[in-house]
């Protein structure tokens, strides 16, 4: 495991190098790049390791936060998704950094690059076989039902970043010791005119979570372009397509087998000084679990 680990640290410090010489933007890429790099070479590597919180603090009742709330709530709402401040609860990072969430959710952290502490939150799906939402559109038809879903905010000085997600599950799937569920995740980052460079959604297997396995995935591969309309696609047993937008690079990866749960998506554009603009990476998963299980995630989302 040293070994693995030491190369792991040395092929992270050579790809922070080449971006470096590139950009002069390299110590600001997650250690999930890495981690592909990794997991293309062929070489095991660890899931992601903890980290202690970071130095933050609950501002809810405090006149900024109540105001950071009400922004947070005018822009998902402008953005179509329709968001009450009541509703949030916000955390400033050491750094300034303030982030707004639905009230009871939990807060958890990882490790960036150079030991850098990233937040995130938890996402639970609840266990049981009846779950709320809409009704089956015949009697015995398999479709997804919609069990959860919200949207956080991260705001910096640079700009500003939502991220939403939708947790899905499978009625009527015809196993009678499994379940299945899907989570989209996807963020949009706004700049304020200082310009930005990546932006990316991240999900990890909670380590309290139910044994999960990984079944599908989408986006799974890079693309570079402009900005185009597209679609990312899940298909196992019951097809789910989601009309996302993706700019210049995408930088996605997945680790079904080793890391079931660890998927980010990541827009890149290191070259770019992007003002007064937005862009956006997205991702869906598909999960399956035994009767009744409870997958939870952890969901990471940053930009820069």
């Amino acid at each position: 495991m040293r070994n693995e680990l030491g190369l792991v640290t040395r092929l992270r410090q050579a790809r922070s190098d080449s971006r470096l010489m590139l950009t002069g933007i390299a110590k600001a890429r997650r250690l999930l790049l890495a981690l592909a790099i990794a997991s293309s070479v062929g070489i095991l590597v660890p899931a992601s390791t903890y980290a202690a919180a970071p130095a933050s603090s609950d501002i809810t009742a405090t006149p900024s936060g109540q105001a950071a709330a009400t922004l947070a709530a005018q822009r998902l709402t402008s953005d179509g998704h329709p968001t009450a401040a009541s509703s949030l609860k916000v955390i400033r990072e050491a750094d300034g950094t303030t982030k707004t969430m639905p009230k009871g959710m939990a807060t958890t952290t990882g490790v960036g690059p150079s030991g850098t502490t990233v937040s995130g939150v938890v996402l639970q799906a609840p266990s049981s076989a009846t779950t709320p939402g809409s009704v089956s559109p015949m009697s015995g038809a398999q479709y997804w039902n919609q069990i959860n879903n919200g949207c956080l905010t991260e705001t910096k000085s640079q700009g500003w970043m939502w991220s939403c997600w939708a947790l899905k599950k499978m009625i009527n799937d015809g196993y009678l010791n499994n379940d299945f569920f899907f989570v989209t995740f996807d963020g949009k980052t706004h700049s304020n005119g200082s310009g930005m460079h990546y932006a990316y959604v991240e999900t990890t297997k909670n380590s309290s979570s139910t044994p999960l396995t990984m079944i599908d995935y989408s986006p799974a591969q890079n693309s570079s372009s402009n900005c185009w309309a597209t679609q990312i696609t899940i298909g196992y047993i019951l097809t789910y397509s989601w009309p996302v937008t993706e700019c210049e690079n995408w930088y996605a990866y997945g680790d079904p087998v080793y890391n079931p749960g660890t998927q980010y998506t990541e827009w890149v554009c290191p070259l770019c000084t992007i003002y007064n603009d937005t862009r956006e990476p997205a991702m869906i998963q598909e999960v399956e679990t035994r009767e009744n299980g409870s997958p939870i995630w952890n969901l990471y989302y940053d930009f820069q």
